[in-house]
Parts: structure tokens; C-alpha cells; sequence
């Protein structure tokens, strides 16, 4: 009973660090990438 109740505990902590990582990663290298972008193709042109 305690046990399980620790593995909900635990489950619920691995989903909260992935929305953050997903919510902290992914916008930040889609930043870097349009950046990236935008500087070749300013300098390109």
C-alpha cells in the first residue's frame, strides 16, 4: 500500500520533469535554429 503509493509519487515527479524539459528545451533550440537561420540568410544575401 505505501509502496504504491510512493511509485504514484515517483510517476508524477518523471512527468512533471518532462513537461519542463519539454516546456524549457525545445522552445530554446527552436530559438537558437530560427536564429541560426536568420543570421545565414542575412549573411548569405
Amino acid at each position: 500500500m505505501h509502496q504504491d503509493e510512493l511509485d504514484k509519487e515517483e510517476k508524477r515527479e518523471q512527468l512533471r520533469h518532462r513537461r519542463l524539459f519539454v516546456w524549457g528545451v525545445i522552445p530554446s533550440m527552436a530559438v537558437l535554429w530560427c536564429y541560426a537561420i536568420y543570421v545565414a540568410f542575412s549573411y548569405s544575401f
